[in-house]
Parts: C-alpha cells; sequence; structure tokens
C-alpha cells in the first residue's frame, strides 16, 4: 500500500506533552494511582521514526518501549539510529494499525499523536480498540486530535489550500502552491485591517515558518477530523474509555478567568465534560492532548494541597523568556505582582520569596518540595512550622494551575550553569551528526540551524575545555560557514546559553 509519510516523510520531533511523566503527572495531581516509570511498558501509536520514544529510552534506561508506524522509510531511520546509540530498552516496527499483533501484550501507557484526527474513522475506531484491548487495568492513554471551535478557522485554511492545489501531485509543488495561495490572500484581502484580514495575515507569516512536511501532512493530507470535546467524550466513551484530563493542565482550570466568568461556569456546567466544552467555546480552542483510562475509576478531580509536597519544581520568573537565565529584575518584578489576600506581595512573605529565589537561581533544573523546605529554613536560620509548610504548598499549587511554575514527577539530570568542559549527552552527540535538531533533557526540541553549531555539540563530551571549543568553533565557522559576521567566542557563548536554559547540557 502507498504510503504518504514514505513520500513525505515527517520532520522527527520529540513532544514534551507526550512524556510519559507529564501523562503521569495528571493522575498525580488527581491522585489516582499510575504505574511506576521503573519497569513500565509503553507503546506509540504512529510514532513515526521514532525520535519521541529514543529520547524517553534514553532519559529512563530502566522502561521498556515500543512503537509502530506504517512508513517503512520512518522506522528504518529510527532503526539505524537505535543501532547507532546502542539503546537496548526501545523497539520500532513498521506496522498498520489494523495488523497490530495482539499477542504483544499490555502496556502501562499508549501514546497516540498526531494520528487520531488524521485517519478515516475506522482506523479511529481501531485506534480505541486497540487502547481498550492494550491499556493495562491501571494504564494511562495520550491522544492528540484537533478541536472545535478553534478548527474551525484552520480548516478553512485547509479548505482553501485543497481547493488551490486541486489536480497537482507532485508534493513538493502542492506545498509550495499552498504557500503561494496564502501569501495571496494574506497580502491581498479587501479587509486588512479588520479581524479576518488580521487573522490571514498572521497565519500566512506562521505557516510560512513551519516545516514543509508539516504543512503537507497537517493541511494537504486527504483526512483531518476536528471534534467538540463533547463529541469526544461520547466516542471514548461508547469503547469504554473515560476522560482524565489533559497534559496542558492548566488548560483544565477556570482560575485564569475572572472571577464573573468562573461563577457563570460554576452555575451552568453540572459536570466536568460540560465545564471542559463551555472552556473550549470561551477560549476557542483548537488542539487538545488528552488523557484516557478504562472506565470505571472514580476520579476525584479537586487538586488538593497533599500531593505538591512530593513533586520537583521548576521556575523562571518569566514565562515569555525561558531560553535566558532568570534575572533579579525579573524576579523581583513577579514577586511584586503576586498579591494575597493580606493585600502584601510576596516579595513582602519572606518563605514565599525564598522558595521563588531558590527555585529561578537553580534554573533549569528540577528541585524537590524537601529541598525548597530545606533551603528556605537555612536561609531564614529556623525551622517553618506546619501552617508555613501549608502556605507553601499553596503558593505553588497556586502558580502551578496558572501556569507560572512546572511541576514534576522525577528529575533528570541537567546542569543550572556552564562547566568549564561542557557536556551534551552522548545520544545528541550523535543526532547532531545528522540533524539539525537535538532533544533537551526535558523532552523539548533545539532547532540548531547553524553548522558550525551541531559540529561543536558532536565534541562536547566533557573532555573538551572552553578554550578548546571555541577553537573547534572558529575551524567550523571556517570550514562550513565562511561568510559568517558572527566571533567564535560570541557563537560559542550563544550555543552554551541555549544549551544551558534548554536542559541540554549534562554533568
Amino acid at each position: 500500500m502507498k504510503n504518504k509519510y514514505d513520500e513525505v516523510p515527517y520532520l522527527g520531533y520529540v513532544h514534551r506533552q507526550t512524556h510519559i511523566e507529564n501523562i503521569a503527572l495528571v493522575a498525580a495531581l488527581f491522585q489516582v494511582p499510575y504505574p511506576s516509570f521503573n519497569g513500565a511498558t509503553v507503546l506509540e501509536i504512529g510514532c513515526g521514526d521514532g525520535t519521541n520514544l529514543i529520547n524517553m529510552a534514553y532519559q529512563l534506561p530502566d522502561t521498556s518501549f515500543y512503537g509502530f508506524d506504517a512508513s517503512k522509510v520512518q522506522i528504518d531511520h529510527g532503526c539505524e539510529l537505535i543501532e547507532r546509540s546502542g539503546l537496548s530498552n526501545v523497539k520500532l516496527a513498521q506496522l498498520f494499525v489494523v495488523d497490530f499483533d495482539k499477542s504483544i501484550g499490555q502496556f502501562d501507557y499508549i501514546i497516540c499523536h498526531g494520528v487520531f484526527s488524521w485517519v478515516e474513522d475506522e482506523v479511529r475506531s481501531q485506534i480505541l480498540r486497540l487502547i481498550k484491548s492494550h491499556l493495562k487495568p491501571n494504564g494511562i492513554a495520550y491522544l492528540s486530535y484537533n478541536v472545535l471551535p478553534g478548527w474551525n478557522m484552520y480548516g478553512m485554511i485547509r479548505d482553501m489550500m485543497l481547493f488551490h492545489t486541486r489536480g497537482i501531485d507532485d508534493h513538493d509543488e502542492r506545498v509550495m502552491q499552498a504557500h503561494a495561495m496564502l501569501q495571496f490572500i494574506g497580502k491581498h484581502n479587501l479587509s486588512s485591517n479588520d479581524p479576518y484580514g488580521q487573522f490571514m495575515s498572521n497565519t500566512m507569516k506562521d505557516i510560512a515558518k513551519m516545516d514543509h512536511s508539516y504543512v503537507f501532512h497537517e493541511y494537504l493530507e486527504e483526512h483531518n477530523k476536528a471534534f467538540y470535546f463533547h463529541e469526544f467524550w461520547n466516542l471514548i466513551n461508547s469503547h469504554g474509555l473515560q476522560y482524565l484530563g489533559d497534559t496542558e493542565f492548566n488548560g483544565m482550570s477556570n482560575h485564569n478567568f475572572p472571577e464573573e466568568s468562573k461563577a457563570i461556569l460554576d452555575s451552568i456546567a453540572g459536570n466536568i465534560h460540560d465545564m471542559e466544552q463551555y472552556m473550549d467555546f470561551l477560549r476557542c480552542r483548537r488542539f487538545r492532548c488528552s488523557l484516557l483510562m478504562h472506565d470505571g475509576f472514580d476520579i476525584a478531580r479537586d487538586v488538593t494541597l497533599v500531593p505538591f509536597q512530593y513533586f520537583y519544581f521548576s521556575f523562571h520568573p518569566d514565562a515569555n523568556e525561558r531560553s535566558n537565565m532568570p534575572t533579579s529584575t525579573q524576579l523581583n518584578a513577579m514577586l511584586m505582582q503576586l498579591a494575597f489576600a493580606d493585600g502584601a506581595s510576596a516579595a513582602e512573605h519572606p518563605i514565599y520569596k525564598e522558595a521563588l529565589v531558590f527555585l529561578s537561581e537553580a534554573w533549569p533544573s528540577r528541585k524537590h518540595f524537601d529541598e525548597i523546605v530545606g533551603a528556605i529554613q537555612s536561609n531564614l536560620s529556623r525551622l517553618i512550622s506546619a501552617e508555613e509548610l501549608a502556605d507553601l504548598c499553596a503558593l505553588l499549587q497556586a502558580l502551578f494551575l496558572k501556569g507560572m511554575l512546572d511541576a514534576h514527577l522525577y528529575r533528570p539530570t541537567i546542569c543550572n550553569e556552564i562547566s568549564a568542559f561542557p557536556k551534551v549527552s552522548s545520544l545528541q552527540r550523535l543526532v547532531a551528526t545528522k540533524s539539525n535538531m537535538i532533544c533537551s533533557q526535558t523532552h523539548k526540541s533545539l532547532h540548531l540551524y547553524r553548522p558550525a553549531s551541531l559540529a561543536v555539540i558532536t565534541k562536547m563530551d566533557g573532555t573538551h575545555s572552553i578554550d578548546a571549543l571555541q577553537a573547534a568553533m572558529e575551524q567550523a565557522i571556517t570550514d562550513v560557514e565562511p561568510d559568517s559576521q558572527e566571533s567564535a567566542s560570541e557563537r560559542l557563548q550563544h550555543l552554551l546559553n541555549d544549551l544551558l536554559c534548554n536542559g541540554a547540557l549534562v554533568g
């Protein structure tokens, strides 16, 4: 059978929201038992070239990963990387969903990213049947899909592209013409200053930055089905599955709405699925990353303070500037903005200030709740009371629900300063020899389009000093970027800062 992903392979990405830590975190917040990472089994449906699984397998060597995809080209590429890396806890296979071998067994976690909306109805049903039959009793499955009403606007873009490229068979030409059509609409619509014109102009600019394969498979594929959340809820229930939550957890909370909006939501939404649907209406949501469990679990959806005593945390005072190390100015500005019931700011609460200063100085590494408490007690030269501990949990909970702080279940090896002998993981040094995109220890993609930077990353094995790496950068610029106007020292400093702030430097 001809496969378009063989003809136009998808560029391999990691997807942070699919990491099993982020999946399990939602269960932990609701205090629902979840499978331990150690010894867990993980399946990815439609894994592409396995980039997502391979990076998880490197980070979690005691966990077993299995992925399959219909594209032989992509599977062969992933298998080559696995062989070169020497990883033994991840396997890939070329399979169609309908041919999945029932004897393979059950899994603690099942991931299906970027597939569910983009296949025909029968394959969608087969995916849900596979999850139902191959998910362990207390396992968790992840499904991403396009969502209405937000996708309606992008569905309009897709319809325009499909109309303009009808009759064009060559894939490269189709994508080029799709871009050309969108540029025409974006630049020449008669109402450039009204909401439609602004949306088209902004969308034109956004899509122009997207990878060729993404544009083809997102907008020009035959199938692209979007769901209202209540439709998705009914669909999974019909297969004996229930909704646990979304990996973008702050999107499940109404804390970011004004008080009047929250009150109305509470009055009109009598259950979780109605609440989620109304919030999708308010946000014009277009994409979801939803988690499923077997039906029959009684899920109490109140997020109490209890689990926050067991988490790790990472915090940058400016969510928009996380590609740089935090400054004291950023932190102080945020502390002043955080006001509490007594009218005081966080800057006037010693415990709160000490906690956030400690976490911001540790960025991008993660600190456990007990470590935060220890740092506060050390800096204040006293023990903190049980009431203050509860207040600290409440602060972390509030910041998390507002999306201003990240909670975690484990701590990967991440540096929070540039050492004299910088090191990148062996897997990423290997990836940098073939790709312009590596993965951080926090399961985040880093695009490095400049060949000299990639060449230097391959040398960051912890045995080369800063001076040696600068010499390597100078030589690489001479060899592959002779027209570069940036000095080797400037380029190296920018590269090391990017690697540091994105969690790609290891000890």
